[in-house]
């Protein structure tokens, strides 16, 4: 149960290193609601981590009058309630008469026109969801009200928001859980107020990366032996033993993360169980405002970095990537009361109704060791703070939307504590 308390406890803090193993590909569908949009032979594909589609069956069925301009190369599409437009290889759209960047540029690929579905989407109020299971992407109604709609205030996923003041700057503080499901969504609408009044988004880690080369570059070059020995060499015969199984189980080789280290693995293992659940980063409430950031080109800002969370890990000891390492393993085969879905279900349901005193009781009375809630928790809330901090002394009377996992925010060592220590006032919201 400890393990599996951990895996959750992760979800709140931290979604950074990435499966060392790749589930093999599968062609990716397109759904609207429950319909699957017929594609005519021509696939979705991903360039530089960003899924385009076809053009004309994606306007099709979001009712929009295709256009095309051979001359400029520009895309259009128009119904009474939504325009858009945008030109074959310029990473700006325009939506309604407001501009918008794209995080990759439409393409023409063998005489078809793509576009990046999950930006136009959520430019136009789109939901666009992610399965990684069923490798499928989803258009969910538009999240914004219809004209003339009544908003009722602090409807959606009440979420834990905090306002920081200062004689200069404004921060809002929002805990995020980094994988969900569309049982999160919509977000009260407070949430979404105070992002919208945000001069820039602060996260963890920018994980919407356009180029993960050099995370995935620096994650091998930590999370692999390097001195010539192996996995086998480092953990107890029957705990390498118990891992072979579980790949095996995943369609592995027993020896296909012989050359990786144990936090890797555990890592790995954690992924799967995630994605075997249900749940994907896509749809993590930090990805939600990246989304949105990087749509309507709002400046991103990071508290950290993949080398401070990798190393992180990369220091363990060998005791405890050890104990991460069995404890993943005795997740992967725990019971429907105490599995991966069990406990993100109850993790998603504590961040839906709000529940502070949940997440404090879950965040002080976790202890995988002293090792790790020092690094995990203690050393990375201080390093937050002070870049919180730097925000709050801007001079310039900017708003900062600062996104990191909810259990940095409470407790005795939680940001929101230290900055009270600190002097300032936070207002819980």
């Amino acid at each position: 149960m400890k393990k599996i308390t951990s895996l959750c406890l992760s979800l709140v803090l931290m979604f950074s290193v990435m499966g060392a193993v790749a589930a093999q590909e599968r062609a990716i569908s397109l759904w609207y609601g429950e319909n699957q949009v017929e594609l005519g032979g021509h696939q979705p594909v991903i360039q530089e981590g960003v899924t385009l589609v076809p053009v004309k069956p994606l306007f099709d069925q979001m009712n929009l009058e295709l256009g095309w301009d051979g001359a400029t190369k520009t895309v259009t599409g128009q119904n009474d309630n939504l325009t858009i437009s945008l030109q074959v290889g310029e990473t700006t759209a325009t939506i309604n008469g407001t501009e918008v960047t794209l995080p990759i540029a439409a393409a023409s690929m063998d005489n078809v026109t793509y576009v990046p579905v999950r930006a136009l989407g959520e430019a136009a109020g789109y939901r666009v969801l992610w399965d990684p299971e069923q490798r499928a992407i989803q258009l969910l109604g538009a999240t914004a009200p219809a004209p003339g709609e009544e908003v009722v205030e602090g409807e959606g996923s009440k979420g834990f928001l905090w306002q920081v003041e200062d004689a200069n700057s404004t921060v809002y503080l929002l805990g995020s859980i980094h994988v969900a499901d569309e049982s999160m969504y919509p977000l009260r609408t407070e949430i979404e107020e105070a992002y919208a009044a945000s001069d820039y988004l602060a996260v963890e880690l920018d994980i919407a990366m356009e180029d993960a080369t050099e995370f995935e570059e620096l994650m091998f070059e930590l999370g692999m032996y390097q001195d010539g020995t192996t996995l086998s060499d480092h953990i107890p015969a029957d705990t390498y033993a118990a891992l072979g199984e579980v790949l095996e189980a995943e369609g592995l080789d027993a020896d296909a993360f012989d050359m990786f280290k144990p936090w890797v693995i555990a890592t790995t293992i954690d992924s799967l169980q995630i994605g075997e659940a249900g749940y994907d980063g896509e749809m993590g409430i930090d990805m939600h405002f990246l989304n949105q950031a990087k749509a309507s080109n709002l400046p991103i800002l990071e508290l950290e970095s993949a080398a401070l969370q990798l190393n992180m890990f990369n220091d363990f000891s060998e005791e405890l990537q050890l104990e991460l390492l069995e404890g993943s393993i005795a997740g992967y085969h725990a019971g429907p009361d105490e599995n991966a879905q069990y406990m993100i279900d109850h993790m998603i349901q504590m961040w839906v109704d709000g529940d502070q005193s949940l997440l404090t009781e879950m965040t002080e009375g976790f202890s995988i060791s002293e090792e790790y809630n020092k690094a995990m928790l203690i050393d990375r809330n201080i390093g937050m703070v002070d870049k919180i901090k730097e925000y709050l002394e801007d001079e310039e009377n900017k708003t900062y939307f600062v996104v990191v996992g909810a259990a940095h925010m409470v407790g005795a060592d939680g940001i929101v504590t230290l900055l009270r220590e600190q002097g300032y006032t936070v207002t819980e919201l």
